[in-house]
C-alpha cells in the first residue's frame, strides 16, 4: 500500500487559484496512474491523498515503483512554463503473505508512513535554510 499527499496545495490554491489546485490533483493522478501497474489499484481519498492498493507485489518492488513516480514529476516539473512544482510524500505499509489484516488498518499504517515522510522532508527543508 502507497499512501501519497500531494505537498504544499494550499499555496498552489492560494497563489494560482482553486482551478490550479485542481489541475495539480489531476497532474499528480496521472503520473500515478501512469507509473503503477494495470493491476493496482489507485485512488483518491479526498483533499491532497491518493491511496495505492499494489495488488501482489513484494516489498522490495517499493523503492523502484517511489523512483518511477519521482522521476515521473521530476519530468513533468521540467516542462516549460510550470507555475508550481509538484512534490508528493510517500508512506509505505505491506500486509505479509498470508495474514488477513482489514483493508483500512493498513490504509492507517500507509498513511502513519507518509505522515513520517513529510515531517522528515520538512525537517531536511528547515536544516537546508538553517545553513544557508
Amino acid at each position: 500500500m502507497i499512501y501519497a499527499d500531494l505537498d504544499n496545495m494550499k499555496p498552489i490554491n492560494d497563489l494560482h487559484g482553486h482551478e490550479s489546485g485542481d489541475q495539480a490533483l489531476r497532474e499528480v493522478a496521472a503520473t500515478l496512474g501512469s507509473t503503477l501497474r494495470a493491476s493496482d489499484l489507485l485512488a483518491r481519498l479526498g483533499g491532497d491523498e491518493f491511496c495505492a492498493l499494489l495488488v501482489g507485489a513484494a516489498a522490495q518492488a517499493a523503492p523502484t515503483l517511489i523512483a518511477r513516480v519521482e522521476g515521473a514529476l521530476a519530468t513533468r516539473n521540467a516542462e516549460a512554463e510550470r507555475r508550481w512544482d509538484l512534490s508528493l510524500s510517500l508512506g509505505l505499509a505491506e500486509s505479509p503473505a498470508g495474514e488477513d489484516e482489514a483493508l483500512w488498518d493498513l490504509v492507517a499504517r500507509a498513511d502513519a508512513a507518509m505522515f513520517e515522510a513529510k515531517r522528515a522532508k520538512k525537517a531536511s527543508r528547515d536544516t537546508r535554510r538553517e545553513l544557508a
